[in-house]
């Protein structure tokens, strides 16, 4: 029986009665769709987009479209599946079914057997033959050497074996590149000088680690009042940034942070506040520990109910656990677990003694869909049984606080020029050859998800981690990658007083410019969709409307029909808002 919603219409936009019919109408893409990682990109988007919507009463459309949305990238990535799909299309064409239910309308996937393993010969016969080349090589090696001699010259290496730089005219001899680095020629170093520095130690990573900052002198650092009364102390920065890593489940980041803040604290409740919030961070870390070691123990086949499913354990060993929930089989470290799963593992697996009740207490007080009327409940529970919690109980009050309290102010942007500019100048030298070399679209998003990344190597330094990530911004706009770009939006507005929607709309606008291929476009018009609901949400009618004129433009160069109905029918609801108003 149907229930008479239809989530084709009311989530993603299709005209009323007209659901997809298939897997390619589903995703937004066309039938002769051969880029792989563009199908990939339009069902990861869909997916993200479904996921951000609260299905209240028709959980079970919400599960079955997330289903659908999954057969359809499973079906259309495996050539041969999609194969034989493409063909029963052809053979029997059908009109979308009446029924708006998620995957009674689509044509389904038909299973394929697989294709036959190569022989388990193969590969011992090649690791013999491997060897053996190995060891004739190393003999011919060895016999060199005995006949040079010691002290004489190293013999000159074969031409196929040479990998040494060949320095041309006018060029300094280096020492041989790294595997998959290269080196630029002398023209490109010559447009690009760089004063001379002394050598480093190797750091992977394109954003080198800081110096420490200077302690501060005389107790807590006097307050920056440059930029007015936004501008909060070092010490409630520090505070700020303990309370969100408690948020992100980053206990060892929280206890740096209260680490700088302790230093600060001048006054008798500063350093009551810092005490409270290291008594916390303790339990946390014991909360963390247990659910640590319940899902190290779980096993293959293993099921865990989360909310109205069940999750399937794949597989669990070496720190990473292996799930499979709502069709789709997925990876975890044990310290990245998704929190509805992790509050479904302590619920069914940790035990419901008082000190235990604390501890959960704790995590549904930080987490961000924590529930704290819960953790209050758990704690007056813990309290009445013995628990010493008298301390901690003022954070259910703090953490119950609007976003915008003093305790989880956000940073002011920059406001002296000189201080920004120093930053961003500071960024472009620690960077250095990394973001010289960032000129492909590819070479800038992987940049930008560097800096993105760490960000935590600058946590002391609000003016640098600014910089920073708008450099991270930037260079996923030049890009083209929209949902590259949007987060790191979300960063800055996680740490600085910025209008993430405003800033999002003017990102993807930018953004559109920069797309490249289809599958550029769709990503563009599947983020400006996203974002769009949380303008009208939020009752932004002037960045609804910009994002609704990006997704139309966007989704009319993506060739996909689906998805200009979708961005059409958005825009024609913002219109009718607008003349309700």
């Amino acid at each position: 029986m149907h229930d008479g919603f239809d989530p084709y219409t009311e989530w993603l936009g299709f005209p009323p009665g007209r659901p997809p019919g298939n897997h390619y109408e589903l995703l937004g893409i066309p039938p002769d769709e051969g880029d792989q990682s563009a199908i990939a990109q339009a069902a990861d988007g869909l997916c993200a987009r479904i996921r951000r919507i609260r299905p209240g009463r028709h959980v079970g459309h919400w599960q079955r479209l997330l289903d659908a949305v999954c057969e359809a990238k499973q079906c259309l990535l495996d050539p041969e599946a999609r194969s034989a799909y493409d063909a029963d299309l052809r053979a029997e064409p059908t009109e979308p079914a009446s029924a708006p239910l998620a995957g009674v309308a689509l044509r389904r996937c038909r299973r394929v057997a697989p294709r036959p393993k190569p022989s388990r010969f193969l590969i011992p016969v090649l690791l013999v033959v491997v060897f053996a080349l190995g060891s004739t090589l190393w003999t011919v090696l060895c016999r060199q050497a005995e006949r040079a001699g010691p002290g004489s010259e190293p013999p000159e290496p074969d031409a196929a074996l040479a990998i040494a730089h060949a320095p041309s005219d006018g060029e300094t001899a280096v020492s041989a590149p790294i595997a998959g680095r290269g080196t630029k020629d002398s023209a490109t170093r010559d447009r690009h000088p760089r004063p001379s520095v002394a050598p480093r130690p190797r750091n992977d990573s394109p954003w080198p680690t800081l110096p420490a900052m200077a302690p501060a002198r005389d107790g807590a650092p006097a307050p920056d009042d440059r930029s007015g009364a936004a501008q909060i102390t070092a010490f409630d920065r520090a505070v700020a940034d303990a309370r969100r890593a408690m948020s992100a489940h980053d206990v060892e980041g929280a206890r740096r942070h209260l680490g700088v803040a302790g230093a600060g604290a001048v006054t008798a409740d500063q350093k009551a506040e810092v005490a409270r919030l290291t008594e916390l961070a303790g339990y946390l870390d014991e909360f963390w520990k247990a659910v640590h070691r319940v899902a190290g123990a779980l096993r293959a086949l293993e099921e865990v109910p989360v909310g109205d499913t069940y999750v399937i354990v794949v597989e669990n060993r070496s720190g990473q656990l292996t799930l499979k929930a709502a069709g789709q089989t997925r990876s975890y470290s044990l310290d990245r677990l998704p929190p509805k799963l992790v509050w479904a593992l302590a619920e069914s697996r940790l035990a419901d003694d008082p000190a235990t009740k604390a501890l959960k207490g704790a995590y549904l007080l930080v987490d961000p869909e924590g529930d704290r009327a819960r953790a209050q409940g758990l704690w007056h529970e813990a309290s009445a049984a013995g628990v010493d919690l008298a301390d901690l109980m003022p954070e259910l009050d703090l953490w119950g606080k609007p976003a915008s309290s003093s305790a989880m102010a956000r940073w002011a942007v920059p406001a002296d020029p000189k201080d920004l500019e120093a930053a961003e100048q500071t960024v472009r030298e620690r960077l250095g050859a990394a973001l010289d070399d960032a000129t492909t679209p590819e070479t800038r998003a992987g940049l930008a998800k560097r800096l993105i990344e760490n960000g935590d190597a600058v946590a002391d330094d609000f003016n640098l981690r600014f910089a920073m990530l708008r450099e991270a911004r930037d260079l996923a706009v030049e890009a083209g990658d929209a949902a590259l770009a949007c987060e790191a939006v979300d960063r800055l507005a996680a740490f600085h007083d910025v209008d993430a929607i405003a800033m999002k709309a003017t990102v993807l606008e930018q953004t559109a410019q920069k797309a490249r291929g289809l599958s550029g476009y769709r990503a563009v018009t599947q983020q400006a969709l996203s974002i769009l609901t949380e303008a009208l949400e939020a009752r932004r009618t002037n960045e609804a409307d910009r994002l609704a004129a990006v997704a139309v433009a966007a989704a009319r160069k993506s060739n996909s029909r689906s998805l200009v109905e979708q961005a059409l029918a958005a825009q024609k609801k913002l219109e009718t808002i607008l003349r309700q108003e």
